[in-house]
């Protein structure tokens, strides 16, 4: 029996002496943000359960090692900045940060599972919309077209148009209304147009706040009753007519012109000479 417990004590000593290469466990990753802005920065913990000094510890995003550190107690502690996790300087970001441990051993370096991942959203100062509306001026039955322009690089944007600081559409980031529609049944009038815009990745991440202003230029419409064109119109229509006349008068001045050179047509100052050459009274 006490030979039996030796021969388990010196095997239990030689397991521990010679840990097999998928013997190390899985770390634990820690974040001191769920966010980072622009030139910010956070402290990430890759906790183990060794004690010994001289342990690497790596950083990951995604599959790309970002930086190294050496282990203090239990737990490697990486400062990482904005630039060092693949920072897009123009628009919003998520990425997968994860961290592993190796350990030096007479038989070789031993690497530790990869951490469970955790999210990290890279955010930039956002810009304003830019509105573009056409036409400026329209009757309350005439459509008007609205544009809420977006940074295109950005991802999951939907925007919110206002009219006079209320808001009148939600969604897409453009939009085709009547006057009436515009004016939202308060009949003709001048109405202050603006837009704004959020991303789906702010509503997903609550915890970032961002500061961004970016609420658009202020374009003025102005809804009437009457129709906006028919000016235009009716001046091209005068115009026409004009043409018309004026070649009407042509071709017939041209017509008059050959009936009379060819006999056809005797004008009338001319009847009445030859009436006057033959008339009694002069020839008494």
């Amino acid at each position: 029996m006490k030979l039996h417990c030796l021969f388990l004590l010196i095997l239990n000593g030689l397991v521990r002496t010679v840990e097999p290469q998928g013997s190390l466990k899985k770390p634990d990753l820690s974040l001191t943000k769920k966010s980072l802005l622009t030139g910010g920065r956070l402290t990430a913990h890759c906790g183990t359960n060794i004690s010994n000094g001289g342990v690497n510890c790596s950083l990951y995003v995604g599959n790309t090692s970002v930086i190294s550190e050496t282990m203090t107690g239990d737990t490697c502690e990486f400062m990482v900045s904005w630039g060092q996790l693949d920072g897009d300087p123009v628009t919003f970001k998520i990425v997968q940060l994860s961290c592993d441990y190796q350990i030096n051993r007479s038989t070789g370096v031993q690497h530790s599972p990869r951490s469970d991942p955790k999210e990290l959203l890279l955010a930039v100062p956002l810009q304003k919309a830019t509105l573009q509306v056409t036409p400026k001026s329209i009757s309350l039955a005439e459509m008007i077209h609205i544009s809420c322009e977006v940074n295109e690089n950005h991802a999951g944007v939907k925007c919110q148009l206002y009219g006079n600081e209320t808001k009148l559409e939600d969604g897409q980031c453009r939009w085709t209304m009547t006057g009436r529609q515009l004016m939202d049944g308060t009949g003709p009038g001048m109405v202050l147009l603006t837009c704004d815009y959020t991303l789906d990745v702010l509503q997903k991440h609550p915890d970032v706040k961002d500061q961004s202003d970016r609420r658009s230029n202020r374009v003025t419409v102005t809804v009437t009753n009457l129709r906006t064109s028919p000016t235009p119109q009716i001046g091209g229509l005068w115009i026409a007519a004009r043409v018309s006349l004026s070649l009407l008068f042509v071709t017939w001045l041209t017509t008059l012109y050959i009936f009379v050179s060819r006999g056809i047509v005797k004008l009338g100052s001319q009847n009445c000479t030859r009436d006057r050459k033959v008339s009694p009274s002069f020839q008494r």
